[in-house]
């Protein structure tokens, strides 16, 4: 719901939550899943998108606005 209200609404203070802090806690997620020899797939791929995201300098936005990133990646413009 929170995301959504990012996405349609324009509302990025809707859910704060950096994509850095978001890439971080996959780390911890991946690390885990490492130790315990459990396939992270899903969570390796979306870490790469965040860190890929990160180095373009959308970092400090907030997590739905990934879309923001993902648009560009596609050349299309969110709007």
């Amino acid at each position: 719901e929170r995301f959504m209200k990012v996405i349609l609404g324009n509302d990025p203070e809707a859910m704060k939550f950096s994509i850095n802090n978001a890439s971080k806690d996959l780390g911890y997620y991946g690390a885990m899943a490492e130790a315990l020899s459990s396939p992270a797939f899903v969570g390796q791929s979306v870490r790469q998108t965040f860190n890929a995201a990160s180095n373009m300098g959308y970092g400090s936005q907030y997590v739905p606005q990934i879309v923001e990133f993902l648009a560009l990646l596609q050349g299309k413009n969110k709007d």
